[in-house]
């Protein structure tokens, strides 16, 4: 059973995470639970709205599996500039997102890998 101090430290590291990808500027930040389909975009801004939900399960006595349901799941919003023909609009998007990954302790440090999407 994970102690209500490591839950919120499991949350805070991946919310750095996710933060780390909304400061990307590209249609599909490397890495990352969320990407921008339409067209060519430039310009791209993303915002996190909604943070998901976390559900942690130990797999070990340093690990625990991470992941979201869909009924928590996050929402983000992508601005930017697309451009068809020739011509450029500007679009802004939201989108629901998950989390899934493993995270590993070591002594107070934290670490978060995601599982590939």
């Amino acid at each position: 059973m994970l102690k209500p101090a490591a839950v919120e430290a499991v949350e805070a590291r991946v919310r750095a995470w996710l933060d780390e990808c909304a400061k990307q500027t590209v249609a599909a930040p490397q890495g990352c639970p969320f990407r921008y389909y339409g067209g060519s975009a430039q310009k791209v801004t993303w915002k996190i709205l909604e943070y998901p939900k976390l559900v942690v399960e130990l797999t070990g006595p340093t690990t625990a599996q991470v992941g979201t349901p869909y009924e928590t799941q996050g929402k983000v919003q992508v601005s930017g500039t697309t451009t068809y023909f020739g011509a450029s609009s500007p679009f802004t998007e939201e989108d629901g997102f998950t989390v899934a990954g493993v995270v590993t302790a070591d002594g107070d440090t934290i670490a978060f890998r995601p599982t590939a999407n």
